[in-house]
């Protein structure tokens, strides 16, 4: 899949900067950078979303789903931490958001009760999350986390169907649900205060769309590089 493709990647970054900096930092350098773990950290993420499960509720007067299909979108994010406990084992709380689209594509199979229809969307999804993390430093330049909280989701569908033989039909619906995510990452120091790294996110969640399209549930997984500023 695309996202393990982006995550070998992301994987020889991290061992390129590991072998380039390694003899680039001086004592007083790494001083500085163990003043600035005292605030908050700061992390954009671009990378990919991979959507392992989508599923569609529908009225009976349209038909129901029988078979989704997965979805890969573009990811925009953004990760705020702050920690309550410093030293080589750090815990605190952690805030962010994450956007992701899909372009149009066939992603449903529909049964009418006469016949099986393809359909065409195009997914929306905007979340805020917050929970709390913990971290701990592998040597002088990496950093592992894990964090998990709930999910505040947005979405929005527009669906594109043939429900009887020469007739197009429409749809669409937006809502907001709930769910939760859980979090992991390792971060390569690069300079004092910055950071490069691998983010991997889980993802489920549920949005009422209302109408006829009903519940959007949702589980899928995010794959980026985070930059993060007060390593």
């Amino acid at each position: 899949m695309l996202s393990h493709r982006i995550l070998l990647s992301l994987c020889a970054l991290l061992a390129t900067g590991c072998s380039t900096t390694s003899a680039g930092f001086t004592g007083q350098q790494w001083e500085r950078s163990q003043r600035a773990t005292a605030g908050p950290r700061v992390a954009g993420i671009i990378g990919v979303t991979e959507v392992t499960a989508m599923g569609l509720g529908l009225s009976n007067s349209i038909g129901s789903t029988t078979e989704d299909a997965d979805a890969t979108m573009p990811l925009i994010g953004a990760q705020l931490q702050v920690p309550l406990r410093l030293g080589r084992l750090e815990f605190g709380y952690e805030g962010g958001f994450s956007l992701g689209w899909d372009s149009e594509h066939e992603a449903y199979v529909i049964d009418t009760g006469v016949v099986l229809v393809k359909t065409d969307n195009k997914v929306r999804l905007f979340d805020i999350s917050g929970g709390l993390y913990l971290a701990t430093r592998l040597g002088q330049r990496f950093r592992l986390y894990g964090a998990a909280g709930p999910v505040f989701q947005y979405g929005s569908v527009d669906l594109d169907f043939d429900q009887t033989i020469g007739s197009r039909n429409s749809l669409s619906g937006s809502g907001v649900g709930l769910g939760y995510y859980a979090r992991t990452g390792l971060d390569l120091q690069v300079s004092p205060g910055t950071s490069v790294g691998i983010a991997v996110r889980w993802v489920d969640s549920s949005v009422d769309l209302g109408g006829s399209l009903g519940d959007l549930d949702i589980e899928a997984l995010q794959v980026g590089l985070a930059v993060t500023t007060g390593f």
